[in-house]
């Protein structure tokens, strides 16, 4: 079954173009090298509180492993990795990362044990049909066998009953071909569906890999282009920042002029009255 499975992922990756995205931690995810389950997903806890968990978690496994309080517990290589994962998992960037990651591991376990469950049972269900007409082409195969010893001790003990009894087997030989041919159709027929289902499965698969290239084509473009534009606002704005700047530098500029020539003109009139008085 895990050959199966794996097997299973590997068509998936095929499918997906077989690329990952570089990780900190190389092909095993250090929460699976520490025996994290399924079971803390279940719990609704929030990211802070998982990164608690697994940091106190860390402390007592560490603890534990350490060669100097249990040299013979765990072996060297052991405890290197349940170490080194937790020195990973330490920096709460690398955690963020290897939990999105198990998330999507524990994801792609659930569907694919929905996929093996749902074509085991399909198989089954073929298998017991397949057998069902097994024991019935047994079945009259040992009839024939019978009728046939039958057949021939009567043919010792009563000679004059050997032309029907040879008709007879003539008969059931007839009847055993035609259940055989009809066994030898209803096995193409099988063979056959499950060609036509291994062809469409592939045809599925490619289209499911078009798409994704497609997708990802058209969100790359969208942001390459979203990007560009907002270059060219931020571009703008500094433009029309500048061009502000300098207008309210000039409006300043001519109202301290105005304010010196107001001033002068109001100490002109002030001397007039002064010189009228």
């Amino acid at each position: 079954m895990d050959l199966f499975v794996k097997g299973l992922r590997e068509e998936l990756e095929k499918v997906t173009g077989g690329v990952k995205k570089d990780s900190p931690w190389g092909e095993v995810n250090p929460l699976v090298i520490i025996g994290l389950t399924e079971a803390i997903l279940d719990l609704g806890l929030s990211e802070d509180q998982t990164y608690a968990v697994i940091r106190s978690y860390g402390r007592q496994l560490s603890a534990q492993v350490h060669p100097d309080r249990n040299p013979t517990n765990i072996s060297a290589e052991r405890q290197r990795q349940i170490i080194g994962a937790f020195v990973l998992l330490d920096n709460r960037e690398n955690f963020s990362l290897a939990l999105a990651d198990f998330k999507n591991i524990r994801a792609e376990d659930r569907r694919e044990s929905k996929i093996l469950r749902m074509t085991v049972s399909a198989l089954r269900l073929q298998i017991s049909g397949f057998e069902a007409h097994a024991r019935a082409f047994l079945e009259n195969k040992r009839k024939l066998e019978e009728e046939q010893a039958e057949f021939e001790r009567r043919k010792q003990d009563e000679p004059l009953l050997v032309p029907g009894l040879q008709a007879e087997l003539t008969s059931l030989h007839e009847m055993f071909e035609a259940e055989q041919e009809k066994h030898e159709k209803r096995v193409k027929k099988l063979t056959d569906e499950r060609d036509s289902f291994a062809s469409k499965n592939q045809t599925i698969r490619k289209s499911l890999s078009t798409k994704y290239k497609e997708w990802k084509s058209r969100l790359e473009w969208k942001i390459e282009s979203m990007s560009r534009r907002s270059s060219l606002m931020r571009r703008d704005l500094r433009a029309k920042i500048r061009i502000l700047e300098k207008e309210n530098a000039l409006l300043r500029k001519n109202l301290s002029a105005y304010k010196r020539a107001e001033e002068r003109r109001l100490k002109a009139l002030s001397t007039e009255e002064q010189k009228k008085s």
